[in-house]
């Protein structure tokens, strides 16, 4: 009876061993998920970018020499929305931008990490401002507070594991600095932008990458980006482009969040079920026999 027990235990802890694994492997860590280089595309629409409600009648959001410029001369806050709503709880997101003129020292950009409606309200964000000042994490060195305010190219990856955002790297001018924040910030689900004030900038890239501490970056949009040209932004954007799933709609996002087991995957999670069956029917043909 002890034996029958213990073989029924070490089959069940098999089988979600390997079950866990097999979900795992289906969702490779590093994969990008979204990600939009601003030279792919020629106009607005075609990358999908939506004008906050907010914006007043002198904000700027405009594609210039392929990069997304936004501003406003009078200072007012600017909202450009991206078409990627944010349902991961482990993922990293980078973006490249430069400063090209600030209305004042104090104005910045930020990344919405989150945010909801169009207009939009409940963001959290990172930002960072003209005077090199990152809101909310720790000082950046003189060298790279110099980088920022000279306009030059600004790289950031913004790390969120298990829903918490806890610091950030910024690189430039050949150096990189990791930044602690202050106060650890939770990070709900929304959907994806940039919030421009006081200052004038260009941004060149953004992507969301799966996972945080990966080696490298994987999937298709290592080499496009997910809007094009050629393939343009389609509202709603319900849809995964070789099997990616894009998280663009809130109301079945819980669904595209969880990739089903595939390929490989199933064939280890089936073999797995069919040996925890015989085992099971066998142990019991043993003890109604004995």
């Amino acid at each position: 009876m002890r034996r029958s027990v213990i073989v029924t235990v070490g089959v069940c802890l098999a089988f979600f061993v390997c079950l866990s694994a097999a979900v795992s492997a289906s969702s490779p860590s590093g994969e990008i998920v979204y990600r939009q280089n601003f030279t792919d595309v020629s106009s607005l629409t075609s990358a999908g970018v939506a004008e906050g409600t907010r914006n007043t009648a002198s904000s700027e959001v405009t594609l210039s020499k392929g990069m997304l410029t936004m501003g406003d001369p009078l200072g007012d806050r600017t909202f450009a929305l991206l078409p990627f709503y944010n349902c991961y709880s482990d993922y990293t997101v980078r973006f490249s931008f430069s400063f090209t003129e600030a209305v004042r020292q104090s104005g910045y950009v930020a990344l919405m990490l989150t945010n909801r409606g169009d207009a939009p309200d409940n963001i959290t964000s990172v930002k960072i401002r003209a005077d090199g000042e990152c809101e909310g994490f720790s000082s950046l060195s003189p060298r790279l507070v110099h980088a920022l305010k000279k306009g030059e190219k600004i790289n950031v990856t913004v790390p969120v594991s298990g829903g918490v955002l806890d610091r950030i790297t910024v690189c430039a001018d050949g150096i990189s600095e990791t930044l602690a924040i202050d106060n650890i910030v939770n990070v709900v689900e929304g959907t994806v932008g940039f919030c421009v004030r006081n200052v004038r900038v260009q941004i060149s890239e953004i992507a969301v990458i799966e996972g945080v501490g990966y080696e490298n970056e994987t999937g298709i949009y290592t080499e496009t980006s997910t809007w094009t040209d050629d393939m343009p932004y389609m509202s709603p954007a319900a849809f995964a482009r070789g099997g990616v799933s894009l998280c663009s709609e809130p109301m079945v996002m819980a669904a595209e969040a969880e990739a089903p087991v595939t390929g490989d995957a199933s064939v280890a999670v089936v073999a797995i079920t069919l040996s925890a069956l015989v085992s099971s029917v066998l142990i019991f043909r043993r003890k109604r026999y004995a």
